[in-house]
């Protein structure tokens, strides 16, 4: 059976294509995240990379998996952050867009109170013009967008 945090090794070792630097991002080791690719491997029956020193490709087999990989890893973050909303928490990741103004003043206060209200929240913030800030809510690429009035 597949396991969802095999499958986030893998997605990250693809993304890097570089066990070290994927070790890096998931605080593991690199014999670690090596031996998770190797475990998916053998569940597969066929090499997923292509070692060739420390250079990495994904073979024919990596790169189907990978879109499917990454919606399942997507999915079960989801279910992860519906069931902790279920006991009354919010969790999960907040994108932020602002301009800049409002990014430099106002946005590093509102941020900090939120986190400490709510530390199991990531947040990722995204300092453009408010043009642009404004275009990145619309098309759903943050949750919320901060800008001041002309």
């Amino acid at each position: 059976m597949l396991d969802a945090h095999q499958l986030n090794v893998f997605v990250t070792a693809a993304k890097t294509l570089n066990f070290t630097a994927a070790a890096r991002q998931l605080h593991m080791t690199q014999p670690s995240v090596s031996q998770h690719i190797q475990a998916l491997e053998t569940h597969f029956d066929m090499p997923l990379f292509i070692r060739s020193g420390r250079h990495l490709t994904l073979t024919a087999a990596g790169e189907m998996l990978l879109p499917m990989a990454q919606e399942l890893v997507q999915l079960s973050h989801n279910i992860e952050e519906s069931m902790e909303s279920l006991k009354g928490e919010i969790f999960g990741h907040l994108f932020v867009g602002c301009s800049t103004t409002v990014g430099k003043y106002v946005l590093p206060f509102l941020l900090a109170e939120f986190m400490r209200r709510h530390p199991k929240v990531e947040a990722s913030c995204y300092v453009t013009s408010r043009h642009q800030a404004m275009k990145m809510l619309c098309e759903g690429n943050v949750h919320v967008a901060l800008a001041s009035a002309r």
